[in-house]
């Protein structure tokens, strides 16, 4: 398993409660930082 799909699953039971496209919108968000955050680092 990738750090992404942990981080995803993590995600995703914090944003159970929200609606599923809020929920998706937020995973969206997370992923471009992290891969934005992670181009410049390495």
């Amino acid at each position: 398993m990738s750090p992404l799909s942990l981080l995803r699953e993590r995600f995703d039971l914090h944003l159970r409660p929200l609606p599923m496209r809020t929920a998706d919108v937020f995973c969206y968000l997370i992923y471009t930082t992290i891969i934005a955050i992670a181009t410049v680092v390495v």
